[in-house]
This record gives C-alpha cells, sequence and structure tokens, in this order.
C-alpha cells in the first residue's frame, strides 16, 4: 500500500510537470513561473552578463531524512546543490547588470532539521547558513491540502530573501543592524524586495499603515520598492542597491530616492500609500512585460504613470491569494465590460471549474482546500494565467 500511495504521488506530480509546461508554451501577458528553475523574467534582460559571476559551493545537509517535510522537499528540489546555485545566479541578476560587479558570495550551507522553528540565517560576508525547520513545511503542506508546490515555493522564498544578503551593496551610514534603523530596514528591505520581485512573497500583501512607513522593514519596505519598480522605473532594485554604494556617506533613503527619481521617500510612500488604500493592486507574480536596461546612471529610465488612469497602466490582476470563497479581478478599462471566459483546473489538469461573465469576481467557496490554476480567456485568446490556493 505504501508503495502505491508513494507511485500516485509521483504520478500526480509528472501530471502538475505536464499541466504547467503546457500553460508555460502560451505567450500571455501575465504568467506565473514559480516552477521553473530560472528566474523568468531574466530571460528578457538583454545586458550582456559576462563570464565573471563566482559560482558559490553549496553544501546541502538533511538533518532529518525521515519525516514528511523532509521527503517532500527532497521530491520537489531533488538535486539541491545545483538548484540553489541557480538561485544565488537568480538573485545577483537581479541586483546587479554584469557578472564583474557582483560581490564573490563563495559558500552557502542549507539545513534541514526536525526542529520547531521556521527559518533562520547565520554568518554573513562571502559565507552563510541557512536552517528550515522540517516541521515547518510540513506544517504549510497540511495547511495546502497536502500540495507539494508550496515548500518548493517557501524554499525559493526563503533564499531570493537570505541569498540577497549574501550580495547586495550595503550603505556606509544610517544606523546599525538594530530592529529599527533606516540601516536595518534598508538590509531586509531590499531581501524582500527581490523576494517580491521574483514572485515568492504570493500569500503576502502590501502593508500602507506601519507607522514606520518605508522604514518597516521586510515586506512594508519590500512591497513599497515594488510599487517604484512597476509604477516609476523597471531597474529600481538595481538602481536602489547601487545607490547604497555610490552615495557613500551621503546615503539615506530620501538621497538614494533623489537621486533615482528626482522624488523624496515620503513623497513616493504618500502615492504608494494611495494607490493601495484607494483599491489597487500590484503585479508581483514573477514575470513581468518589460526588460531591464543596462544602463551605468540612476536617473536614465524613469517612466511615471501618473496621467494614466491606475485602471490602464497594469494588465488583468487577480486577488486575493490564498481566497476564502471568492477570487476578485481588477480588470483594465478597456476590459471593463468585456464578457471574458474564465477556467479553473487543478494540479492535475483537469478543468473543475468555467464560467463566461463580463464580472469581476468568481464564487469559489465549493471548491476543495488546495492549489488551482486560473486561465482567462477573450475571443479564445489566453490573456491571464496565474494560481492561488483555496483555504
Amino acid at each position: 500500500m505504501k508503495n502505491y500511495k508513494k507511485h500516485m504521488l509521483w504520478i500526480s506530480m509528472l501530471l502538475t510537470m505536464v499541466f504547467v509546461f503546457k500553460m508555460n508554451a502560451q505567450p500571455l501577458h501575465q504568467t506565473t513561473n514559480n516552477e521553473n528553475n530560472t528566474f523568468s523574467s531574466q530571460s528578457k534582460q538583454a545586458c550582456i552578463w559576462g563570464n565573471d559571476f563566482l559560482t558559490p559551493r553549496v553544501e546541502f545537509t538533511d538533518f532529518d531524512g525521515s519525516t514528511i517535510g523532509s521527503q517532500i522537499f527532497n521530491q520537489v528540489i531533488p538535486n539541491a546543490e545545483s538548484y540553489m546555485q541557480q538561485r544565488c545566479l537568480d538573485v545577483a541578476k537581479i541586483l546587479y547588470r554584469n557578472s564583474a560587479d557582483a560581490p564573490k558570495f563563495r559558500l552557502l550551507k542549507f539545513n534541514l532539521k526536525n526542529e520547531d522553528f521556521v527559518a533562520h540565517k547565520f554568518g554573513d560576508g562571502d559565507q552563510m547558513t541557512i536552517e528550515v525547520s522540517t516541521q515547518h513545511l510540513a506544517k504549510i503542506y497540511r495547511d495546502s491540502g497536502n500540495n507539494s508546490q508550496v515548500i518548493k515555493d517557501e524554499i525559493d522564498g526563503i533564499l531570493f530573501h537570505e541569498v540577497t544578503h549574501g550580495y547586495n551593496y550595503s550603505p556606509t551610514t544610517g544606523g546599525t543592524y538594530d530592529g529599527s534603523s533606516p540601516f536595518w530596514a534598508y538590509t531586509e528591505g531590499i531581501a524582500d524586495g527581490v523576494r517580491i520581485y521574483a514572485g515568492f512573497h504570493q500569500t503576502r500583501t502590501p502593508d500602507v499603515n506601519n507607522s514606520r512607513k518605508w522604514l518597516g522593514g521586510y515586506t512594508t519596505t519590500g512591497f513599497f520598492l515594488q510599487y517604484v519598480t512597476q509604477k516609476y522605473d523597471k531597474n529600481f532594485i538595481y538602481k536602489f542597491n547601487k545607490a547604497a554604494k555610490d552615495l557613500g556617506n551621503s546615503w539615506s533613503f530620501d538621497n538614494a530616492f533623489k537621486n533615482i527619481l528626482g522624488k523624496g521617500v515620503e513623497t513616493v510612500w504618500n502615492e504608494y500609500r494611495n494607490y493601495i488604500n484607494t483599491g489597487n493592486t500590484l503585479d508581483y507574480d514573477g514575470d513581468y512585460p518589460w526588460s531591464l536596461d543596462c544602463g551605468g546612471n540612476n536617473r536614465n529610465n524613469v517612466q511615471t504613470v501618473e496621467n494614466q488612469n491606475p485602471e490602464d497602466a497594469f494588465n488583468l490582476k487577480s486577488y486575493p491569494n490564498p481566497i476564502k470563497d471568492k477570487l476578485h479581478f481588477v480588470k483594465p478599462q478597456n476590459l471593463k465590460s468585456t464578457s471574458l471566459l474564465f477556467e479553473i483546473y487543478d494540479t492535475q489538469g483537469s478543468l473543475v471549474f468555467t464560467e463566461h461573465t463580463s464580472g469581476s469576481e468568481l464564487n469559489l467557496d465549493h471548491l476543495e482546500s488546495k492549489m488551482y490554476f486560473i486561465i482567462v480567456k477573450q475571443n479564445g485568446k489566453t490573456i491571464y494565467r496565474n494560481r492561488f490556493i483555496k483555504r
């Protein structure tokens, strides 16, 4: 019986991979490519990366080896060392435009432990150790309805955040890592900014009511950076990282924003807060319809949409994720009254729901608690796809 269940699990995973492959074969305006081994938007990068990137050595150790968290991890990431080396390269390509500029990060140790915590990191400089709890992995696996993809996404999210600390420039001013200073907010904010940009913070949403505003760190700062990337400058993360080095002792959030955008950070934060509080959403699925430029100067690619209707500036989007009963859509102006075909598939590729409507929400209360793929079509052409988790 045990072998039968294991056999069926592998069949299920294979069918999921086939389904994702078919979805990725279609040209779309917005996609989710977290299943791929390489961060997808880098394929649009026109920069000449070069051959000077130092691939770090990865030492992976599974101190557990028996619980469900360990088993699923090794199923979804069977070649951990090479997988994590690729993620290091992906992070470097977000922060830099040429391999010669990326710091020489040399050693990543990654440990799985059957202990009661979530994840932590220690070490700095050119090497670090990341430890992840298999108890935590087992919990999110159960909470997702035994969806193994959530474990892979969690590991990807941890990697993108923590590895950023091994590659990003750090300001020489702004305080220390004390949990409240501008230096601390930058350090954790840019790490979550990279994670959000890469598409691995899908279950979190912007917090614009934090009293510390852009100094809130982690996702508070990270989503703010994503807003700036989406609204002003597609290369903002790269330029924000670069400014930490270029500005030297004159660095501050405000000076960095003025240097890159010509606007102070408080002005941009207030715009961001108003944008979210009026019902608008951010695009952070990890695949974007733009290319990154390779310019060395900061203020060379600032693009604003201040004179546009916010709904016209960005593509069709869905929220929330996870959902409880309804999946909502933000439609651009040209699709407001257009009847669209909504199709929902499970992870085995079976069509479980379809509806043709001009509305902006789907009632999915009847669906089981697990992960699904949503495809939206207009006149037979796929214009949107994403995935979501039903609680």
